[in-house]
């Protein structure tokens, strides 16, 4: 796929962050790869992982890194996590919390066709380009729930898995309501490119976590 300046320096952005902390691994990791290390993605530039083993600060920093340049709003779906812990942004700050109500109250049953269970169940990556009102009304399950999805507003939504060495451990969900933008192919392509170098840095900085709670 073709990818636009900004999509490259995105990538790139999250290239040097991943690396910047585990070399070693995302070596590891590319002996397999198609596609190399030209796409290893958006963390860069700034030293963002430069406190990566921060579990939290990592994710955080990541969902700020990624909007509003590939997602007006997203969603980290980790195992283990409830809405309540799960890391969500949003380019308008005040919808962040009508989105944990959402995950909160309406979470997609196990065996959705569509959404984060989905991507999780199958390890495939989801796109919907265009979401009317009518996908919206058959998503809810009640007034209450389609007036909430409606207050966001998304036309337009990917998700891609989370996972190292064949283990699936979460899913990333990329989001565009605001700018009224809409995903493509390549979208897709690059997200999934990015989300396989993001759960690398993920997958440690939780190991390192669960580590320091041990001793």
């Amino acid at each position: 796929w073709r990818l636009t300046d900004d999509q490259r320096a995105l990538r790139e952005e999250i290239r040097a962050v991943v690396r910047g902390g585990i070399q070693p691994r995302v070596r590891e990791i590319d002996e397999g790869c198609e596609y190399p290390r030209d796409l290893y993605g958006v963390m860069g530039q700034h030293n963002l992982l430069a406190s990566w083993l921060d579990y939290r600060s990592t994710l955080l920093r990541l969902m700020a890194l990624l909007i509003p340049r590939l997602a007006d709003w997203c969603a980290l779906h980790l195992e283990g996590n409830d809405a309540d812990a799960m890391p969500i942004a949003h380019v308008d700050p005040t919808k962040v919390e009508v989105l944990r109500d959402i995950y909160r109250r309406f979470p997609l049953a196990p065996d959705s066709p569509w959404g984060y269970p989905s991507v999780v169940r199958s390890g495939e990556p989801q796109l919907i380009p265009s979401v009317d009102r009518g996908l919206l009304q058959q998503a809810a399950t009640n007034a209450e729930h389609l007036a909430l999805l409606e207050r966001i507003d998304t036309c337009s939504w990917m998700v891609v898995p989370l996972r190292v060495q064949g283990h699936m451990f979460g899913a990333l969900t990329f989001a565009y309501s605001d700018s009224r933008r809409h995903y493509e192919q390549s979208d897709l392509f690059l997200a999934t490119e990015l989300a396989r170098r993001a759960a690398v840095a993920i997958d440690y900085a939780r190991l390192y976590e669960l580590s320091q709670e041990e001793r």
